[in-house]
């Protein structure tokens, strides 16, 4: 059983989440040839196309597929951030943290990384990745020199409780509070990405989708996270 919250009410079947449009750059991991998950009630589900000023107005806890990504525009510039050499672009910390961690680099994200210093990413869909459990760590190491991220797609990456605390972590950690959305379906994940996911809301007010399909989360625990999510959404809204 799924379900689409929209505004906080739930209404109809959805699927792929429409991304925030103008971001500063946006980049997306080739999908990896694997199969979809099967998906109860119909197979995949596509949603109404959301507009980039329905944006603000718009609190989903759902989610089945990949998020669209947005036209490519120009990267954002800025001082690097702790954690990086000076003129080190993302792919070359991405290398390093690789050769740390003990891991081999994940194909995708090679090809998504931007390769240029002082390059960002607003947008990553790493949606069927396979990113796997030793792989976050490494890219937790990048998602804490990036900057301006506002969609995250971690769909169907074989991630558990104990990588999504982490990215929590690391997203609160953060000075910047753009994050709008993050696709964490198809995850093996339940009470304890729930709560973190719950402090994630409270604290970044931005952030009004969130993307649960295929998950093991209790459904007192999903509730809650579409209220949080309800109201950011309202907040937002009236920021507007």
């Amino acid at each position: 059983y799924q379900r689409r919250v929209h505004g906080g009410t739930s209404a109809g079947r959805t699927s792929e989440a429409s991304s925030p449009l103008n971001p500063q750059c946006t980049v997306q991991a080739p999908m990896a040839s694997s199969t979809t998950r099967p998906i109860s009630g119909g197979g995949i589900r596509r949603p109404h196309p959301v507009s980039a000023e329905a944006l603000p107005n718009l609190a989903r806890v759902t989610s089945a597929g990949r998020l669209r990504p947005s036209p490519t525009t120009s990267p954002s510039t800025s001082s690097p951030a702790p954690g990086a050499e000076p003129g080190e672009s993302l792919i070359a910390l991405y290398r390093s943290a690789c050769v740390k961690h003990g891991i081999k680099p994940n194909s995708g994200l090679l090809k998504a990384l931007p390769k240029e210093a002082g390059r960002f990413m607003s947008e990553l869909n790493l949606s069927y990745n396979y990113i796997g459990v030793k792989g976050m760590q490494p890219l937790l190491d990048v998602l804490r020199v990036n900057k301006h991220l506002r969609v995250l797609n971690l769909n169907d990456n074989n991630l558990e409780n104990k990588e999504i605390k982490e990215l929590v972590q690391v997203l609160l950690a953060s000075d910047s509070d753009e994050l709008q959305i993050l696709n964490l379906s198809n995850n093996p994940i339940s009470l304890g990405a729930g709560s973190a996911i719950i402090d994630l809301l409270t604290a970044k007010r931005n952030l009004v989708e969130v993307h649960l399909d295929g998950t093991l989360i209790q459904s007192k625990i999903v509730e809650k996270i579409e209220e949080i999510a309800a109201n950011n959404s309202a907040m937002a809204a009236k920021r507007v």
